[in-house]
């Protein structure tokens, strides 16, 4: 099981087709209806990696923004 301080291997593909690899440690930890809830901080992303997530994030935050 996880716990926080855990580090762990992350990969995972953006809408768009970016592909996201990198380290990441969990910062924290809960409990949600369906399971385990997770929170991780990404470890040494490279700078168009970094641009990707925040490009996704700001586009899903205009898109509950709008609705």
């Amino acid at each position: 099981a996880l716990e926080v301080g855990d580090v762990l291997t992350c990969g995972f593909f953006l809408p768009g087709g970016a592909r996201i690899s990198t380290q990441g440690r969990v910062v924290r930890q809960g409990q949600g209806v369906g399971g385990s809830l997770f929170g991780v901080e990404f470890c040494d992303l490279a700078a168009d990696q970094a641009a990707a997530i925040e490009g996704f994030v700001e586009s899903r935050s205009r898109r509950s923004r709008d609705n």
